[in-house]
């Protein structure tokens, strides 16, 4: 009798440890898919940063050649130059 009760409590103790185990398989795996889904989305932040430093440096570029432009054409609107009277500047 005492047999029969340690082998019930063995297989009850064995069930709850698979049971458990199984558990932690499950949970080690929605990990591991949470990690992988994290480096895609760090590997597409760190992709869009790129482009936003390139679209920023060519903003700056064509806020600098906006800012040369817009004293170029004062100074000449200043002293009364018309772009008639440099044909060659504006010729393709």
């Amino acid at each position: 009798m005492l047999q029969g009760r340690m082998v019930g409590y063995l297989n009850d103790r064995w069930a709850s440890c698979l049971h458990y185990i199984c558990s932690l398989c499950v949970l080690v795996a929605d990990v591991s898919r949470f990690l992988l889904q994290a480096k895609e989305r760090m590997s597409q932040l760190e992709e869009n940063i790129l482009q936003a430093q390139n679209r920023e440096g060519q903003i700056l570029d064509m806020t600098q050649w906006m800012s040369e432009m817009t004293d170029l054409l004062q100074s000449r609107l200043d002293a009364d130059i018309l772009a008639g009277d440099v044909p060659d500047e504006y010729e393709v």
